[in-house]
């Protein structure tokens, strides 16, 4: 009785047992079976129940890791999961210490923030807005030759973008650090400075621009689409050709077009289908010509001082002891010396404009004097009328012949030829009767071979007055006048001044 009390009691605990086993299996079977497993980017990083739990935890990590990497990042990651596996659903505080970890190994990969540089229709990506300003930098210091630049970016706030601010550091700004302590120089030591830096420097630069239209962009990009500082440099600054419009100008050729331009006639032609022969193109014609250009162009203001000569205006006295139209130099003029203060532009270093801002004498200019006759000249009348001219001043019969000759007929009428005074009448050998007279300025004027004398020594004659007759006496070869003028004892042609 007992021994079957015992089984039954056993079966009953192996059944109750089993029970306990199978509803073990099957609750573990059902609670594996809402287990999901959570996958980033095909790595595995967890296990969950709740879907929503993960997919909000991994946006809130992401904020983290962006928000610790400066919100540079643009996450682009797939965040999965997979019923059916797993022991045991992982805490948050695991799923978030593993998501990131996980982000940290990803972010590498990710889009990152980078700003997009354009010039015109121009793209370069640069890691950052310190690139960028490097970029910039770096491109006007090639044709500026000065880092007294700072470059800002400011937003433009009308498109909204950012644009480029170019700024000159004066000198005031680089002085701004020197220290109290400097002060302590004596005052000759000051006046000493201050008169140096007074002085202007020979080429400064004043002013710094970009010529093209720049914009720079916010962008999320992989670090494969970045381009370096050095290479974004080079490849801004290099040149490139670009077809532009010349208009012609007088004197211009085909191949003094084509040579200044770094072209053959040959490439010239090709641009310039229109154009059939080499020597068909006129002032105001259009051409296309090809310029090599950078992307990006940057104009240069320079205050330049140079050093030229400079004449003073002649300074002209009037002398009333000299006749008009002589004239002496009393003194010689010296050049002077001016520092001309000119505002060049220059555009990829070829300089395009020039103004001149301020000149200052450093050596004064000496002016030429000239002294000019304010007396009017004399006039001189023919002595005779009439009679034809046989003689001029010049060699005749071996010998110099100081007078011109009118042939005439005995009795002809002798005028003085301008006012003066009688210094000589009568007989002189060779010249037979004779007057000579004296205009009382180093000028003198004698009539020779004359038939007869009408005038005495120390007579006031005028111009025109009857000194005598004209004859044949002295040496003559047949009835004439023989006419002299001289000047301060030179002999002078008569009819030089008739």
């Amino acid at each position: 009785m007992k021994s079957n009390l015992v089984k039954k009691y056993g079966v009953w605990l192996l059944c109750g047992v089993i029970a306990i086993v199978f509803a073990t299996i099957i609750g573990i079977t059902i609670y594996r079976s809402n287990l999901r497993e959570i996958k980033l980017d095909g790595i595995v990083i967890g296990y969950t129940k709740d879907e929503q739990l993960a997919t909000e935890l991994l946006e809130e990590v992401k904020a983290s890791v962006n928000e610790e990497n400066g919100n540079t990042i643009q996450w682009d990651v797939n965040l999965s999961m997979e019923k059916g596996k797993g022991k045991r659903a992982s805490s948050k505080a695991e799923l978030k210490k593993a998501m990131e970890e996980t982000l940290e190994s990803l972010k590498e990969e990710q889009a990152q923030l980078s700003y997009a540089l354009k010039i015109d229709d121009y793209e370069v990506i640069l890691k950052s807005k310190k690139e960028v300003k490097e970029v910039l930098q770096k491109t006007q210091e090639k044709y500026s030759k000065t880092s007294d630049v700072q470059i800002a970016l400011v937003t433009d706030e009308k498109k909204g973008t950012l644009v480029p601010e170019v700024n000159m550091v004066t000198k005031s700004d680089k002085n701004q650090h020197v220290v109290a302590a400097a002060r302590t120089v004596t005052d000759q030591t000051e006046q000493s400075q201050t008169n140096k830096k007074s002085k202007k420097s020979q080429n400064e630069v004043v002013k710094v621009a970009f010529a093209e239209e720049i914009e720079v962009e916010p962008v999320y990009v992989k670090s494969e689409e970045l381009t370096q500082v050095k290479e974004a440099v080079l490849d801004i600054t290099k040149e490139k050709d670009q077809d532009e419009t010349y208009q012609v100008k007088k004197g211009d050729t085909i191949s003094g077009i084509a040579n200044e331009n770094g072209m053959t006639v040959k490439e010239f032609m090709k641009l310039n289908t229109q154009i059939k022969d080499t020597d068909s193109i006129m002032p105001g014609d259009e051409v296309v010509i090809s310029v090599p250009t950078p992307e990006l162009s940057v104009i240069v203001q320079k205050e330049e001082l140079t050093k030229k000569k400079y004449y003073a205006d002649t300074v002209y006295v009037k002398d009333s002891s000299m006749y008009e139209g002589e004239s002496k130099v009393v003194q010689k003029g010296k050049a002077g010396v001016k520092q001309v203060t000119s505002l060049v532009s220059y555009k990829n270093g070829q300089a395009y404009r020039s103004k001149v801002t301020d000149t200052e004498v450093i050596k004064k200019a000496v002016p030429k004097k000239v002294v000019q006759g304010t007396k009017v000249r004399p006039t001189y009348i023919k002595p005779i009328n009439g009679g034809t001219l046989t003689s001029r001043v010049g060699a005749r019969w071996g010998r110099m012949h100081e007078g011109v000759d009118w042939a005439c007929p005995i009795g002809t009428t002798v005028m003085a030829s301008r006012e003066g005074t009688v210094i000589q009448a009568g007989w002189i050998n060779g010249y037979g009767n004779c007057v000579t007279i004296s205009h009382g300025d180093g000028v003198i004027t004698r009539y020779g071979h004359m038939n007869s004398v009408s005038v005495s020594v120390g007579q006031s004659v005028s111009q025109g007055e009857t000194i005598g007759y004209s004859g044949n006496t002295g040496r003559s070869t047949g009835p004439h006048l023989h006419f002299e003028l001289r000047i301060n004892g030179v002999v002078k042609d008569p009819l030089d001044y008739l």
